[in-house]
């Protein structure tokens, strides 16, 4: 994966619509509670096809530390159009602070069955199974433990081909840089 630069974007709280600034992003953080922080980042309608994604949102638990990254997509999808090479949702984890992806975590559905895999981007090679879930027609979650799936730094890309079209649209979230987690 390319390098990224550093985010511009518009974060919200999830307790509320938390406008900031473009050059930065909000983070939530909430004490009694379980949850360490709640990000919400929207995206534009930028992307035609089922895949052009509304918002991404990671929520970092204390108590059970679980990581839990969701999109949610303008148009309902067909999980069963899923693939692993034409039409694609992938999360790059950054786990190191350093330049680029260490870890990528890739949704398809072979045989109509919707699965996540963690993958180690140095090897290619399946790290392990990530528990993934279609909430509704439009939105999907993975959840795992933080040593497996969290990050500092993270982005969304998906990626839809039209059979018989030789374009394929691809929508990064976010536009630029990467979401930050911790």
């Amino acid at each position: 994966m390319p390098r990224r630069p550093r985010p511009t974007l518009v974060a919200l709280a999830a307790a509320g619509a938390l406008a900031v600034p473009a050059a930065g992003a909000a983070y939530a953080a909430t004490s009694p509670n379980p949850v360490t922080t709640h990000v919400t980042v929207a995206d534009r309608v930028d992307t035609e096809g089922p895949l052009d994604v509304e918002q991404a949102v990671h929520v970092v638990g204390t108590d059970d530390d679980t990581v839990v990254y969701k999109i949610r997509t303008y148009e309902p999808f067909d999980v069963g159009d899923l693939s692993r090479t034409k039409r694609t949702v992938v999360v790059e984890l950054d786990t190191d602070g350093e330049p680029g992806s260490e870890r990528s975590i890739r949704v398809s559905a072979p045989a109509g069955r919707l699965r996540a895999e963690l993958i180690s981007n140095a090897t290619r090679e399946v790290i392990k199974p990530v528990a993934v879930q279609l909430l509704g027609e439009r939105t999907l979650r993975l959840t795992g433990a933080r040593a497996d799936i969290g990050a500092r730094k993270y982005f969304w890309v998906t990626t839809y081909h039209f059979a018989g079209d030789p374009i394929t649209r691809q929508d990064v979230v976010p536009d630029r840089g990467w979401i930050r987690q911790r």
